[in-house]
């Protein structure tokens, strides 16, 4: 019974870890797309943006974020409301919500 209990929690790591591995490359591929909008509407080089760095010290007013929403609007295919970069306080931040919010949806069924 031990030893079968054991395999089991070494299985829940196993698949715990490869989740994790998942959920990173969503959030990090979040951040670039990010990363490449914001650069674009900021007119700034990729480089200078900071994952981890407040909305207004990036140069990121109202106006930009209504701007940003609607390129991930676009992006994603679905609505992106502007008031979650209230929310979210820095690129990271937005990438995880959107990793979380959008990536976990179901696929809609086949038409």
């Amino acid at each position: 019974m031990r030893e079968r209990f054991a395999g089991l929690v070494g299985e829940f790591h196993a698949h715990a870890s490869r989740v994790n591995v998942g959920t990173d490359a969503m959030i990090h591929e979040r951040e670039e797309q990010i990363i490449t909008i914001l650069a674009d509407l900021l007119k700034r080089d990729r480089g200078a943006l900071v994952v981890d760095a407040a909305w207004a010290t990036q140069g990121v007013d109202s106006l930009t974020g209504l701007r940003l929403a609607g390129r991930l609007s676009e992006l994603f295919g679905e609505d992106v409301d502007p008031m979650l970069l209230l929310d979210c306080s820095c690129i990271r931040e937005l990438a995880e919500r959107l990793a979380r919010d959008i990536d976990s949806k179901p696929p809609p069924p086949p038409r």
